[in-house]
């Protein structure tokens, strides 16, 4: 039987189309979602790529300066002028990948931050609870109730209220959250 690779999107259409409990539209916008995580992994590996040519390219120059150092001792203020150049010219690429690395981490979070926001809306049950509606969330490993809050955008107070907490900070992984709307 030949190998077909399975996609994180073919995987999770597959389990919500056996769970039965989703509409075309929801699967339809689990596999935008998850082809919008692929191209962000591609465009993630190739910025990957990117840095480690820039990164190379910074070896190769510090290899240089250090060869112009040696070829330095023996000769006059003209080539003392070239590496000062390169010199400049490294701690500007050097300034400029570290511009380049903020920007992307910050491009990527953003996004990743949305596509999540958008899953998690997408995949959490609606529910009325009294004269509420709203989701409920399942509290994971290394969540907070800031993050939660965020990721529904609502405030804490607004869980917490709804949930009766008596304090913000006490929640815990596997405890079940009403999320008003």
């Amino acid at each position: 039987m030949p190998s077909v690779p399975i996609t994180s999107a073919c995987i999770l259409t597959s389990v919500v189309m056996l769970c039965g409990c989703t509409t075309p539209r929801r699967q339809q916008q689990a596999v935008h979602t998850n082809v919008e995580i692929d191209n962000l992994n591609a465009r993630f590996e190739q910025v990957r790529e990117r840095l480690d040519a820039t990164e190379n390219r910074q070896d190769d120059l510090t290899r240089a300066i250090e060869d112009l150092k040696r070829e330095m001792q023996g000769v006059a203020g003209e080539q003392s002028e070239r590496v000062s150049e390169l010199s400049s010219k490294l701690n500007q690429i050097d300034a400029a990948r570290a511009r380049d690395r903020e920007l992307i981490v910050e491009q990527i979070s953003t996004k990743m931050s949305t596509l999540i926001k958008q899953q998690q809306r997408t995949q959490t049950p609606r529910f009325t609870s009294g004269a509420q509606s709203g989701y409920e969330h399942i509290v994971k490993e290394g969540q907070t109730l800031s993050e939660i809050a965020s990721a529904y955008g609502v405030t804490m107070a607004a869980i917490a209220k709804a949930n009766k907490l008596p304090d913000r900070n006490t929640i815990r992984v596997g405890q079940k959250l009403f999320i008003p709307e």
